[in-house]
This record gives structure tokens, sequence and C-alpha cells, in this order.
């Protein structure tokens, strides 16, 4: 979990507004940017600058919850990598949800 800093708009569909000491679970890093979902509010889901958040948990690192219940993607990502805190993975496709491709 991280917890918001700053306000931050979103400037594309991939980004998610987040306003200050919003607590967030924390599932990937891409660059500078780091893939949040909102802990209430429907679960909306998308990036924010990493330099935005601090982690919010005792090891000072962020982290990925152990099961997410539902989480609301964007429309401009076809496919998420859903990996597990033990390892496991699989792909969830938006238009053939059994199977993802590795384009």
């Amino acid at each position: 979990m991280v917890k918001a800093l700053y306000d931050y708009e979103a400037t594309s569909n991939d980004e998610l507004t987040i306003s200050e000491n919003d607590i967030l679970l924390a599932y990937d890093t891409d660059d500078d940017w780091l893939l949040v979902q909102t802990a209430e509010g429907g679960g909306r889901a998308g990036y924010v600058p990493v330099t935005y958040v601090e982690p919010n948990d005792d090891e000072g690192e962020p982290s990925a919850p152990a099961a997410a219940p539902h989480i609301v993607v964007p429309d401009s990502v076809s496919s998420v990598l859903l990996i597990s805190v033990e390892g496991e993975s699989s792909c969830q496709s938006k238009t053939a949800p059994t199977s993802c491709s590795s384009d």
C-alpha cells in the first residue's frame, strides 16, 4: 500500500486522479509510474507518478495486496497480467478472457 503525498490530476485514460492522503493499493512500476488501485470508492485503477506517493506499510516498500476482489482496468489497456504473492500468474484479456497473446 502507498499513500498519496500530493493531488494528481490524470492527463490520459490510463492514469488515475488522486488526492493527497489517499491510500492506494500498489501493483507494478513502469519506469517513473506506479500502477495503483483505490482502496475505496469502487476500486478504480491507473498509473500515477511514483514521486507522488510514499510507502504506507511497516517494511517501507510499496506492496501488492494478497488478493484484489475487483479491478477496474482503463479502456486503453487490452490485457492485464495478474501475479499472486506466491508467484503464480494469469493473463486476463478484455477480448478473449481465456487467453492473452505476448504481442
